[in-house]
């Protein structure tokens, strides 16, 4: 149920920025949020929806962890004073909570279903959408073209009213 890139990339992001408004707020920082949010929260979903599963257990996801809380911190963070070192550690601590997090994210995702399983036994374990991929109000034989049909249309027309003496 929780398996999937979309899902990942949305958990994590969700948790990363999470992290960034909660640690910045307990670094003794205020928060102000600028439209340059948005880029950055779909920079993180794209990059972790992009990025391969092995890599989310090494210096790269490390990297982008903290490159990401940087640009969050930036974004919402005021011109008031702040206390830098408390700010610099609270958002150090977010980084590490995000990192394990991404990289024991399959870990949780199996327990998370396990537990929905034990708790609810009667959910299907895999639920998939279906939707119709071809809807046509005329079937069109392999021969057929669609200039062919409109112009099959066109050709019992009688003229328009104003035109009739």
């Amino acid at each position: 149920m929780f398996r999937g890139k979309r899902l990942r990339a949305f958990t994590l992001t969700f948790f990363l920025f999470a992290g960034v408004l909660i640690f910045h707020h307990l670094g003794g920082g205020t928060v102000n949020f600028s439209p340059l949010i948005f880029p950055i929260l779909i920079g993180s979903v794209i990059y972790f929806r992009i990025r391969p599963i092995e890599f989310f257990s090494g210096p790269d996801l490390a990297l982008a962890i903290v490159i990401f809380q940087a640009l969050g911190h930036f974004t919402i963070s005021t011109e008031s004073h702040q206390n830098s070192a408390a700010m610099a550690l609270s958002h150090l601590i977010a980084s590490f909570i995000t990192y394990q997090l991404a990289k024991h994210f399959d870990i949780a995702a199996d327990s998370c279903d396990r537990l929905i399983q034990f708790l609810f036994p009667k959910l299907p374990i895999k639920v998939s959408f279906k939707a119709q991929t071809q809807r046509s109000l005329f079937s069109l034989s392999e021969t057929e073209f669609v200039t062919d049909f409109v112009r099959d249309g066109l050709k019992e027309r009688a003229p328009p009213i104003f035109s009739c003496a």
